[in-house]
């Protein structure tokens, strides 16, 4: 509602000035200025811009492009792009072989013998307190980083 009222504004301003004879051109020359007034003021006026798919299918034929298959939307350019990949989550279940409150770190033997050791931040200092060497623990890992520990 707001646009076609300023497009009705804007024809009449349009008007206005072309037919102003306080203006010391000539009412037959326009300048390109003028005509991209008009056309905004005219486009402004024809209402909104068809949906459908037979419809973007015939602004297709008109824009010189071909065709898209109606029966599927048209794609933005950013369709194809690749996405980032959502960080994984893994799980290793071991025996504590180290632990250092001050560091804070943590290292653990998993059940193949592989030993593990990650540095923590220092806001997971409380979740190693619990822990003694010898302790079975399952500790979870996001995009590489510890997120939780957990005492079996």
């Amino acid at each position: 509602m707001t646009q076609r009222l300023l497009g009705v504004i804007a024809a009449a301003c349009v008007a206005a000035a072309c037919s102003g004879a306080s203006d010391d051109r000539s009412s037959n020359v326009s300048s390109p200025r003028d005509d991209a007034a008009r056309q905004r003021t005219q486009d402004a006026l024809s209402g909104p811009r068809p949906t459908s798919s037979t419809d973007r299918v015939g602004d297709a034929l008109r824009n010189g492009r071909a065709p898209a298959d109606p029966s599927r939307p048209l794609q933005s350019p950013r369709a194809n792009r690749p996405r980032p990949t959502p960080p994984v989550s893994e799980t290793i279940t071991g025996v504590v072989t180290r632990l250092d409150a001050e560091g804070p770190s943590l290292s653990i033997k998993d059940a193949a013998g592989q030993p593990h050791s990650w540095s923590l931040s220092f806001g997971q200092r409380s979740t190693i307190q619990n822990l003694k060497i010898g302790d079975r623990v399952d500790v979870t890992l996001t995009a590489g980083r510890v997120t939780n520990v957990t005492k079996k």
